[in-house]
Protein backbone atom coordinates (compact mmCIF):
# COMPACT_ATOMS: atom_id res chain seq x y z
CA UNK A 1 0.00 0.00 0.00
CA UNK A 2 1.39 3.42 -0.96
CA UNK A 3 1.77 6.37 1.41
CA UNK A 4 -1.31 8.22 0.06
CA UNK A 5 -3.36 5.04 0.40
CA UNK A 6 -2.20 4.58 3.99
CA UNK A 7 -3.07 8.21 4.73
CA UNK A 8 -6.56 7.72 3.26
CA UNK A 9 -7.00 4.54 5.30
CA UNK A 10 -6.08 6.47 8.44
CA UNK A 11 -8.52 9.22 7.51
CA UNK A 12 -11.25 6.66 6.88
CA UNK A 13 -10.66 5.13 10.32
CA UNK A 14 -10.75 8.55 11.98
CA UNK A 15 -13.95 9.74 10.27
CA UNK A 16 -15.72 6.43 10.73
CA UNK A 17 -14.74 6.30 14.42
CA UNK A 18 -16.22 9.78 14.89
CA UNK A 19 -19.31 8.62 13.00
CA UNK A 20 -19.61 5.59 15.27
CA UNK A 21 -19.36 7.80 18.37
CA UNK A 22 -22.12 10.05 17.03
CA UNK A 23 -24.17 6.97 16.18
CA UNK A 24 -23.94 5.78 19.78
CA UNK A 25 -24.91 9.28 20.93
CA UNK A 26 -27.84 9.30 18.50
CA UNK A 27 -29.13 5.99 19.85
CA UNK A 28 -28.88 7.26 23.44
CA UNK A 29 -30.38 10.72 22.70
CA UNK A 30 -33.34 9.58 20.60
CA UNK A 31 -35.33 12.81 20.35
CA UNK A 32 -32.40 14.72 18.87
CA UNK A 33 -31.73 14.56 15.13
CA UNK A 34 -28.34 16.29 15.13
CA UNK A 35 -26.32 13.24 16.32
CA UNK A 36 -27.96 11.16 13.57
CA UNK A 37 -27.03 13.74 10.96
CA UNK A 38 -23.46 13.93 12.30
CA UNK A 39 -23.16 10.13 12.32
CA UNK A 40 -24.27 9.87 8.69
CA UNK A 41 -22.01 12.74 7.59
CA UNK A 42 -18.88 11.34 9.27
CA UNK A 43 -19.55 7.73 8.22
CA UNK A 44 -20.17 8.81 4.62
CA UNK A 45 -17.00 10.91 4.63
CA UNK A 46 -15.01 7.93 5.92
CA UNK A 47 -16.54 5.67 3.30
CA UNK A 48 -15.57 8.16 0.59
CA UNK A 49 -11.95 7.85 1.75
CA UNK A 50 -12.19 4.08 1.32
CA UNK A 51 -13.35 4.64 -2.27
CA UNK A 52 -10.53 7.15 -2.75
CA UNK A 53 -8.01 4.43 -1.83
CA UNK A 54 -9.28 2.46 -4.83
CA UNK A 55 -9.51 5.36 -7.30
CA UNK A 56 -6.31 7.15 -6.31
CA UNK A 57 -7.81 10.65 -6.40
CA UNK A 58 -10.57 12.53 -4.62
CA UNK A 59 -11.74 14.27 -7.80
CA UNK A 60 -12.16 11.23 -10.02
CA UNK A 61 -14.51 9.69 -10.78
CA UNK A 62 -16.74 12.74 -10.87
CA UNK A 63 -19.29 11.25 -8.48
CA UNK A 64 -16.63 10.85 -5.79
CA UNK A 65 -15.97 14.58 -5.95
CA UNK A 66 -19.72 15.24 -5.54
CA UNK A 67 -19.89 12.73 -2.68
CA UNK A 68 -17.01 14.41 -0.84
CA UNK A 69 -18.45 17.87 -1.53
CA UNK A 70 -21.82 16.81 -0.10
CA UNK A 71 -20.09 15.47 3.02
CA UNK A 72 -18.15 18.70 3.48
CA UNK A 73 -21.31 20.78 3.05
CA UNK A 74 -23.02 18.61 5.66
CA UNK A 75 -20.12 18.91 8.10
CA UNK A 76 -20.01 22.67 7.55
CA UNK A 77 -23.75 22.87 8.27
CA UNK A 78 -23.18 20.92 11.49
CA UNK A 79 -20.42 23.32 12.50
CA UNK A 80 -22.64 26.34 11.85
CA UNK A 81 -25.43 24.74 13.89
CA UNK A 82 -23.00 24.04 16.75
CA UNK A 83 -21.79 27.65 16.71
CA UNK A 84 -25.37 28.95 16.84
CA UNK A 85 -26.29 26.69 19.75
CA UNK A 86 -23.11 27.62 21.63
CA UNK A 87 -23.80 31.33 21.09
CA UNK A 88 -27.41 30.96 22.28
CA UNK A 89 -26.26 29.05 25.36
CA UNK A 90 -23.61 31.64 26.15
CA UNK A 91 -26.01 34.57 25.66
CA UNK A 92 -28.77 32.90 27.66
CA UNK A 93 -26.60 32.02 30.64
CA UNK A 94 -25.56 35.60 31.42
Amino acid sequence: MSTPQLFNAGEAILWMALGALFLVRAIVARPHRIPWFAAVAFLAFGASDLVEIQTGAWWKPWWLLLWKAACIVGLFALWLHFRRIRREFRDGSQ
